[in-house]
């Protein structure tokens, strides 16, 4: 019988992998690896896994985080990007998973567990972050970008939706401190059959708020 630490090995040189990224309402679940594990020792991590469907992969995010799955929501899967691990290329296709609870008790491969702001993740050091490849220190991040958006509504007057969505796009592109705000936010969106709203794509609800406090376009 293979112990936890063969399965982990096994698992971990497949050539086809998924990070898992769990959110609990705003904050996104970072996990250390600790130092001994194949790929990747000390680095923050999500939930690294191999599965075919997304019951597997709510499986091994249970196993991982000690959330149980009832409480665990698979939303949605990016696009997979080749990882040069070395020896071969693995295909990692980042999911998002949204948990209804905040308590967790790290195992297997991982020691430490941190809920952080999504916009902080820059100053963890992550898996990919020690390869010899473009990009790699940016790439987890990159990742989580690509499943970790939501799409926010802003209620407007009516008829003063385009003037909104353009204060907010001037601000965000403008000179002022905003900018910092541009790797959060994805879109500003005005569908013209919507009328009274402005949809806004983002990471996390506070940039969008952060963002409509100073556009000077909240209406009553």
């Amino acid at each position: 019988m293979s112990s936890a630490s063969e399965i982990e090995t096994e698992r971990e040189n497949m050539t086809e992998a998924f990070v898992a990224f769990v959110r609990f309402e705003e904050k996104l679940l970072l996990l250390k690896r600790n130092g001994s594990t194949q790929h990747f020792p000390d680095l923050w991590d999500g939930v690294w896994g191999v599965a075919d469907t997304p019951e597997e992969v709510l499986d091994r995010v249970a196993q991982s985080t000690g959330i149980p799955v009832e409480d665990l929501h698979y939303h949605g899967t990016g696009p997979e990007r080749g990882i040069d691990m070395g020896r071969n290329l693995v295909d990692v296709m980042p999911i998002l998973v949204v948990s209804k609870s905040e308590e967790v008790d790290p195992s297997g491969i991982y020691t430490r567990a941190e809920w952080v702001d999504p916009g902080t993740i820059k100053d963890y050091n992550c898996i990919f972050s020690d390869l010899d490849m473009e990009n790699a220190h940016g790439l987890f991040r990159e990742m989580y970008g690509s499943v970790g958006s939501f799409l926010y509504i802003v209620k407007t007057a009516i008829n003063s939706e385009q003037r909104v969505a353009d204060e907010m796009y001037a601000r965000l592109h403008g000179s002022g401190s905003m900018v910092a705000l541009q790797g959060e936010i994805m879109s500003i969106l005005h569908p013209p059959a919507m009328r009274g709203y402005v949809f806004v794509e983002s990471s996390a609800l506070h940039h969008v708020e952060k963002l409509i406090g100073r556009s000077g376009g909240r209406d009553p």
